[in-house]
Formats: C-alpha cells, structure tokens, sequence
C-alpha cells in the first residue's frame, strides 16, 4: 500500500488531507461536548437531588404539617363558642360526665382524622383536667399517673411559646415509640399566662420513615427530616443504619444551624455526599436529600467515558472511510458522520428527558404569578422566547370528559391539543399547560396589540375542530382575559380573568369564546334582596298548591330573567341553589322525603348539573315529579276520607243524622265534606243518609218485631208522618203495606213485586 501512495502522490495527499480534518472536526467536537454538554448534564443531575429535597418539603408539608394544622384550627376556631372541647375550659366539670365524654370523643374525632398522630392530648389550666387516650384526669389528684403528671409538667415548663414543636426521645434507636410532640395554646393568641387549654399532639416518627422510604426507597439516596439543631426526626434508611454520627457532623449541624445554603457538601464516614436542603414553611424543620457524590456522578463519569471511547471510535472510522472514500470514491465517511449525529442526537435527548416537567412548572408559575418574567437563558431554554415587551392574553379551556375516560387516552388527547394550539397562531406565540382533570390552562404572545385578536381567533377554530373530532362535537369552553402589555404580574391578571370568563359557560352554554371583555364582568350585578325573597315564596306556595302550571311558568321566568339581566355567574348559582333548597324543604314540610322521592340529595345532584339550561330542564322534571307525588297522596287522602265517613253514617244510622255531625267525628268542616262525598258518591250526603235508612227500615220491618212508629222513632225520625211519605215516595207503598205484603199469608206474586219495587224505587 505504501508504494501504491508513493506511485499516486494525489491520492495521499488528499488522504492526509482528509484523515487531518477528520480528526480535527472529531477533537473540536469532542472539546465542545466536554466543555458545554457535560457540564449542564451534570447539572441537571445536581437538580435531581435538588427537586427530590424539594418533593420532600412539598409532601410533608402539605400532607402531614398543614393537614394537621388546618384540622386543629377548624376544631377550634371557634373557641369562644360553644363546641364540645371549650365548656371544660370555663367551667368545673367534676361529675359532669357528659361533658367530660363530649370532650373527649372530640378529641377522638380529631385523631381519626390524622392518620400520623399517635395521640391527641387536651390540657385545661384552670380545671388541672387533662384529656388523654379517651380518658381523662385531674392533675391536682391521685387520678393521673406519676409518669403522666411529670411528662405534662416538662413540657409545660418547655413551652415558653404558643406554638412549639418537640423532637422525639432519644431513650431508644429504634423507630417504634418515638414521637414528634406538636405544642399550642389555645386560643392562638393568648398569653402563655392566659392560655385556657393546651393541645398535644404526637406524631408517629416511625410512619413518616414509611412515607419517606414510599418517596425515595434506602437504596436510592437518604431522605432526612432534622431540627433546627441539626437532630433527625425521621428518614427513610433502615432501623438498623447508624445515623448518629451524621446528626453530630459539625459541617452539617452548622449548616442546618444557618440555613443559608441550599446545597453544599459534607463528608460522613470518610465518604462525600452532596446534600441538598430545603426549610419548612410551617416549623423549624428542614428537609435533606443526601446523594454520595460518587454515586451521583456516575452517570457523568460513565458518559464521559462512552464519549472519549466514541471519539476514538469516530478518529478510526473516520480516517478508515478517508482512506475508502479516496481510494474508491466512496461514502463511508458520510457513513461515519451519520453516526456520529445519532450520537449527538442520542445525547441531546437525554439531557432533555426532564426538561417537559421543569417547562410545565415554570409556565404555571408565570400563569399564577409565582414566576417572574425575565430575559434569562433558562426561560429562553425553557419556552424560546424571552418575552421581553409585546402583549399577552391568558386563556382557560375546559373540555368535557368522556364517560369512564382512560387515563392514558386522555393524557395523549391533551397533550396532542397543547401541541397543535402552540402551533396555531400565524403570528405571535401559545404556551399552554395541562391543568386539573377537564382544563388546559396558557397565554397567547404578541409582539404587537393588532395580531392578537386573529390568534385568539385561530385558537378557537382548533378548539372547535378538536371538539368535533375528539368529543363528538360536545363544545369545549374557551374563556379569555384581556389583552394586557407585558409586564411584571401581566400574564397572572389576565390569566385570572381567563378563569373567571370561563365560569359564565354555565350562563351561556353556546357562546364561545367567553371574552372577559364582552361579558361586562365587573358591572355585573344580583337581583334586589325583596325581589329574590318574593321569587322563593312564589315557589314555595306553588308547590304547597301544587300548581304546576304556575311553577313551570315560575321557572321559565327566573331564567329568562337571567338571561336577560346582568348577573354574576356565582349569583346566580346561589339564586338556583336558594330554589332547590326552597323546594327541598317545603316538600318535606309536607311529609316528603326528598331523597326517596328524587332518589338522591337533590341539592347535590344540582351541583352536578354544567349549564343553566340543564338546570331549567332538570327543576322542571323536578316539579312534574313533585306534583304526581303529591296528587296521589291527595287521592289516597280522599279514598281513606269516604272509608271513614261511610263508617261514621253506619254507626250512627239508628239516630238522627246531619252533616255537621258526620263532619265533626271525621275532623273536617262540613262544607268540605259535602263536596268531597258529592264528588266521590254521586249523591248529596241527605240522600246518602236516606237511602241506608230506607234500607234498615226494610230489614226492620220484615222482622216484625217492632210497629212503624218504633222504627221511625228507631232510625231517628222524630216524625212518623215524615217517614211514612219518605217511605212511600221511594218504594211505592206505605210501612204498613210493606209490613202486609211479607205476612205468612200474602202471595208470592204480591211479595215479588212488592220486592221489585223495594230494589228499583220510583225516581
């Protein structure tokens, strides 16, 4: 071969040519990946320690400190109230055993609701009464234990403040029976002088260690919660880790101490740790994530070593395809710069594995006005773009769900609309993020005022197309904010009216987008107060009425008047709330039960419903439904009224009879009566009457044991004469007659047609 370039001195120096520019363009590249790739790879692994110190704070705190404190201020809040744990603060309850059981079950209550407490203990000053383990004792008596009496007066003599956290014993390594204490006063405010209860709560150290090692498993990394002094209080290493001598590394207390790093290095049995450390919001505590440095360089290391096997790697082939591509012509190098880009791209890829969520987070913080808007490289990285000037509209999108949508499904829906609307506008640019279930939150940019409205425009037609396509033509809503120059806190207040647009949906179910602009949102204002009131007693006589015409019509009324009128969306949720409430409670007034006649708690199912209109459809069902239950109450109420009447006019057959008198047994007024049994009979009620005692009459005189004046005076008749002609004009023949025509010696003929006259009475 070396003769072979002798003889073809072109060819060599082409080769040479070729090999040095390979080389050359592999030893830049690689000094480029060293110098820049490198450097913010590691970075963002150092950020990895950083965000899981971060994650750390962020679940504590919120899951365990604030739920604990909001529990404990919404049991007493209302201290100077009445609720079951003030009473023995004021009052001696010695012997007062329902009080003393009130307090504690109190106390049971809040416990339930703190999955981590271990225990919740109450102590009154004034009244030495201190509630503990659902039991209670006086502390100046034999009643509390020793042990009990000296833990309660070290703590006592400790809390020189309303609020004090203590850390756990120190008596045994073992997790099992360490707790954090949690001191208040109560109230709040008071002096410690002055306090009239004392609330502990301790907090099981040995389950916020599970919580911490479900978070980040031992082999991972260390996890640790300390005190101020640098004492642990829980982490996420096994039982059987020694971690005291971390608690007494003099770099580490006196960094905890200071609490003005973030992240700094410490060294802990000979071995180097990177520690990144974030302070509670609500205590004292902080919050460390320790990653060995070795540990968590590797990745570093590993890659920097793939990168200089890779670029020998490169050298070789490429000075080989050199060779090839002079002697034949040939493409191997373009070969080898192929696959020196899928590396690149590889590598790029890599480090933009976590960059989705850091962007997620930094744009719902620009909405929330928790970010500010700077010209910085991270937010050129983050969004490219460094909205410096311009103007910028928020907007908020809320899309229907399908029924029983799959997580997954939805996901990729979503994240395929956030794409397709950053890429909508023409001129100007989206950022959009995914909010709770059903929302999409984000802001349009603009460099000028005049291409905002078009992009806005352009926004709501993919909206639309989006719908048609995914949702089955079910409209999403699109709320708007105004269009506001780029400043400090800009992108928050106009992503707030955005939101606040986007609630008017449930006014105008067909209208979008919702313009904050348009809607007048600040001049809208609520029906006068005597207005409201007079609406509610319309519907509530109505429904004692049951008059459903006039409900219906009621109904119609109101929300026509809603839509008409300027009111507040929350308004008039309150006002169809009033309603609901209104109908729910005169119905029960009247004996109904809500739940069994709706099949639910109707209040909660109006709260389900999105839209006016879903709302107007579903009150009047609600009334048609009502009013059917109330008719058929009516006409089994009436049924039971005639058992009862006829019983009464039966009872009282063999004396004299009025309709005052039926009416007065059966508790109605005799007008009533006498409509209703006219309704229900077909006969006024004196023809009712006459008829049975023409009936008993019969039966009184084909017994012949009594004359015609005893059966009249019998059936209450105080004139025979009357009787006689009442008689006669009905069955065609007198008493006496009738009496004849039954004796042994009349004929069959007589008495069948004496009979027939008796069942078929002249008119």
């Amino acid at each position: 071969m070396r003769q072979w370039m002798m003889n073809n001195p072109f060819f060599a120096r082409i080769f040479l040519f070729n090999a040095l520019l390979v080389l050359l363009v592999t030893l830049v590249s690689q000094a480029v990946v060293l110098q820049y790739v490198l450097p913010a790879y590691q970075e963002e692994i150092e950020t990895y320690n950083v965000q899981s110190a971060t994650h750390l704070r962020s679940t504590i705190d919120q899951q365990l400190i604030n739920e604990m404190l909001r529990t404990v201020n919404r049991s007493f809040t209302d201290f100077y109230t009445y609720n079951e744990a003030f009473y023995e603060a004021t009052n001696d309850v010695r012997g007062n055993t329902k009080a003393l059981l009130d307090a504690i079950r109190k106390l049971d209550q809040i416990k339930r609701e703190l999955p981590f407490a271990h225990s919740v203990d109450l102590y009154y000053p004034r009244t030495k009464l201190l509630l503990f383990d659902s039991r209670f004792c006086y502390m100046d008596n034999e009643g509390c234990s020793p042990a009990i009496q000296a833990s309660w007066k070290s703590i006592l003599q400790k809390a020189k403040d309303n609020v004090m956290w203590f850390p756990p014993s120190a008596t045994s390594s073992s997790e099992e029976g360490r707790y954090v204490t949690y001191l208040r006063s109560i109230p709040y405010s008071a002096p410690i002088d002055k306090r009239q209860a004392v609330i502990r709560i301790q907090i099981d150290v040995q389950l916020i260690g599970k919580m911490l090692q479900q978070m980040k498993p031992n082999t991972d990394g260390m996890l640790l919660i300390v005190n101020e002094d640098g004492d642990i209080l829980a982490h996420n290493q096994n039982n059987s880790l020694d971690l005291h001598g971390l608690s007494t590394s003099p770099a580490i207390r006196q960094a905890v101490r200071n609490a003005e790093k973030d992240e700094f290095a410490a060294n802990w049995h000979g071995e180097s740790y990177m520690i990144s450390m974030n302070k509670s919001e609500y205590n004292q505590w902080r919050y460390l994530s320790l990653a060995p440095r070795d540990v968590l360089y590797e990745k570093v290391n590993r890659l920097r070593t793939i990168l200089y096997a890779l670029g020998g790697l490169v050298v070789l082939a490429g000075i080989l395809g050199s060779y090839v591509l002079t002697r034949k012509i040939h493409k191997p190098i373009n070969r080898a710069i192929r696959t020196y880009s899928n590396t690149i791209t590889h590598l790029n890829e890599t480090i933009d594995a976590n960059k989705a969520v850091i962007r997620h987070h930094y744009i719902w913080g620009l909405l929330q006005g928790e970010q500010q808007v700077n010209t910085s490289i991270t937010q050129q990285a983050l969004i490219g773009s460094a909205l410096q000037g311009g103007y910028v509209t928020g907007f908020n999108i809320e899309y229907p769900l399908k029924s029983n949508p799959q997580f997954e499904s939805e996901m990729v829906q979503v994240y395929r609309l956030i794409e397709e609307l950053e890429q909508a506008p023409s001129e100007g640019q989206v950022w959009a993020v995914r909010g709770q279930s059903g929302y999409i939150h984000g802001f349009i940019y603009t460099e000028n005022a005049a291409p905002m409205r078009e992009a806005i425009q352009q926004v709501s037609l993919l909206l639309a197309a989006w719908a048609q396509q995914e949702q089955a033509g079910v409209q999403a809503v699109l709320g708007i904010g105004t269009t506001k120059e780029m400043e400090e806190g800009a992108i928050a207040a106009t992503f707030q009216e955005a939101q606040e647009a986007a609630k008017y949906s449930y006014l105008y179910e067909d209208r979008t987008p919702l313009a904050y602009e348009d809607l007048d949102v600040a001049n809208r204002g609520q029906i006068q107060s005597d207005r409201a009131l007079r609406l509610l007693n319309e519907l509530e006589q109505g429904i004692r009425v049951a008059d459903e015409r006039a409900l219906l019509r009621l109904i119609d009324t109101v929300v026509e008047d809603i839509r008409i009128e300027h009111y507040t969306v929350s308004y008039v949720k309150h006002l169809l709330f009033d309603m609901v409430s209104t109908l729910r409670k005169t119905l029960q007034s009247l004996g109904f039960s809500t739940s069994a006649m709706f099949g639910s708690d109707i209040r909660e199912q109006f709260r389900a419903l999105r839209g006016l209109r879903a709302v107007q459809e579903w009150m009047g069902k609600l009334v048609s439904v009502a009013i059917a239950h109330m008719e058929e109450r009516r006409r089994s109420s009436e049924s039971d009224l005639q058992v009862k009447i006829r019983s009464a006019i039966e009872e009282s057959t063999f004396r004299e009879l009025s309709l005052e008198h039926i009416a007065s047994q059966v508790g109605i007024s005799s007008a009533y009566l006498s409509r209703v049994f006219r309704a229900s009979s077909g006969m006024t009620f004196t023809e009712y009457v006459t008829d049975r005692k023409l009936q008993a009459a019969l039966h009184l005189i084909e017994e012949k044991k009594l004359s015609v004046l005893e059966i009249a005076a019998e059936l209450g008749y105080n004139s025979p004469n009357h009787f006689i002609r009442i008689f006669k004009e009905r069955y065609g023949q007198t008493p006496k007659q009738y009496q004849r025509g039954c004796e042994p010696g009349g004929t069959r003929s007589e008495q069948m047609e004496d009979t027939a006259t008796v069942k078929n009475p002249p008119a």
